[in-house]
């Protein structure tokens, strides 16, 4: 989600595309208890870590490892992506 979980419009003007992954709101839980295991430092230290937007986790790791079914967006160079919390 987006800062203070607010909704959020996207642009790319030009150049590459961008990939956004989202998983369904119920995985919620199931996604920051395995981040949290995996970012042990960063949990105890604060528990809302994940808002600091400095740990990053690979597709392919929340889906393998973790089981989580991820939805992909590819937005190209004139197209909008909104995201909502």
């Amino acid at each position: 989600t987006e800062d203070a979980d607010l909704f959020s419009i996207n642009y790319i003007h030009t150049g590459a595309p961008k990939s956004w992954y989202a998983l369904k709101r119920d995985d919620a839980s199931r996604f920051e208890s395995f981040a949290s295991g995996c970012f042990s430092g960063k949990a105890h230290e604060c528990k809302e870590y994940l808002r600091h937007k400095t740990s990053l986790l690979s597709p392919s790791i929340l889906r393998n490892k973790a089981g989580l079914q991820l939805h992909t967006v590819v937005q190209r160079a004139g197209e909008f992506v909104i995201t909502m919390p």
